[in-house]
């Protein structure tokens, strides 16, 4: 982007727009990088030709400015140290235009200059509030959702073991099929209760403990099958199955409940009518994608922004809308993403995307910089 392309410069008269261009020093940040820290001196005004920095405040993000866009300017206007930080998000390509420079423009330009300075700081401390009180609410939104995980917890483990003892019992007591098979759906059931109140504590806390070992893939698709029959039997919906035979180092507990929250959202979709489900497994360039495809409606424009924020939800019916920011946590941790898109001809696909690691190659493992992360695999298993 040509400096003069800047709206910076087009508040300024071509004068003042010569003298600041030629004081515009470039300067390139790598990703992660501090372009100044929070009470730093402002020393001048930031200029983005390329990338994304992101604006911090109390160990809270308040803005993120992109590409043509600049900040750093109510520094210069009020002599004061900043009230904020700023880190670049990627690599960053910035003019710096100091703040002597800046100021000594400012001061022979006329009255429009200074009030269009003015309103576009009033603009940004508008967002900055907004930012901050909402940053402020979700944190206690999610003290709260810790808080009550941990209660929940407490006052569930008892009778949740008392449930798989019985089952325990009467799977020993009596061997027919229905039996069987019953009480190893109660088990199922209380493993998921468990994983899924364990899953909100994590995400209350910010830190994901993962239980690597090595899963084949297939085995696991059918396992989500199995898992979600009976809430797919209910509903009218039909799930399909593809996937290749390989195996992936994951914490399959973890991926296996947040495929079960996917397909259980497309049911909600589907809003009482038949509907069909695809979820799918495959290797590509490095990854394992796997993807969870219906018919349905597709999502809504109104979430489209923020499907993966905390506390988001659309639709009838009592929602924590939590589940797909759970979702993507326990995908970042394993150091990966996750996707959402509408499909033209209806119906909505969402593929989660994680680093293809065999048994061998775990090791040399980095997972997720984003999200604390403890690694406590893999654990004993049988061989596949």
């Amino acid at each position: 982007m040509a400096a003069a392309a800047n709206p910076f410069f087009g508040l300024f008269t071509p004068e003042g727009r010569a003298v600041l261009e030629k004081a515009a020093e470039r300067r390139t940040f790598k990703a992660g990088a501090l372009l100044f820290p929070e009470a730093g001196t402002a020393d001048g005004v930031y200029v983005i030709e390329g990338g994304e920095v992101e604006l911090f405040a109390s160990g809270a993000v308040i803005g993120v400015v992109e590409a043509g866009k600049f900040f750093g300017e109510l520094g210069v206007l009020t002599e004061v140290p900043r009230t904020v930080g700023a880190r670049a998000l990627g690599e960053v390509e910035t003019l710096f235009i100091p703040t002597a420079v800046v100021r000594g423009v400012l001061e022979g330009e006329p009255g429009k200059t200074a009030l269009a300075f003015l309103r576009r700081t009033v603009g940004y401390l508008k967002d900055a509030n907004e930012r901050f009180a909402s940053e402020h609410l979700r944190k206690g939104k999610l003290e709260l959702v810790g808080e009550m995980a941990r209660s929940i917890i407490h006052d569930f483990r008892n009778p949740l073991g008392t449930v798989d003892l019985v089952a325990s019992l009467l799977t020993e007591k009596h061997d027919d099929p229905q039996t069987q098979a019953s009480c190893k759906s109660v088990h199922r059931q209380v493993e998921r209760m468990a994983g899924m109140l364990q899953d909100l504590l994590d995400f209350a806390s910010g830190e994901v403990t993962l239980d690597l070992r090595p899963v084949r893939i297939d085995d696991l698709l059918q396992e989500v099958r199995d898992s979600t029959a009976s809430r797919l039997r209910h509903s009218g919906a039909t799930l399909k199955l593809v996937a290749e035979p390989f195996v992936c180092m994951m914490d399959d507990r973890r991926i296996l409940r947040s495929l079960e929250n996917l397909i259980q959202n497309s049911i909600q979709a589907f809003a009482g009518k038949p509907g069909a489900v695809t979820l799918s497994a495959t290797a590509r360039g490095g990854r394992l994608e796997i993807s969870v495809t219906d018919d349905g409606p597709g999502i809504p424009p109104e979430v489209s922004g923020t499907l993966f924020e905390p506390f988001v939800s659309h639709g009838k019916g009592p929602k924590s809308g939590l589940g797909l920011s759970v979702v993507k946590r326990v995908v970042e941790a394993h150091g990966g993403g996750v996707e959402a898109r509408s499909l033209p001809e209806g119906g909505t696909h969402i593929t989660l995307s994680l680093p293809l690691v065999s048994a061998a190659g775990q090791d040399g493992r980095t997972l997720a910089p984003e999200v604390p992360v403890k690694k406590t695999g893999p654990r004993p298993t049988q061989p596949i």
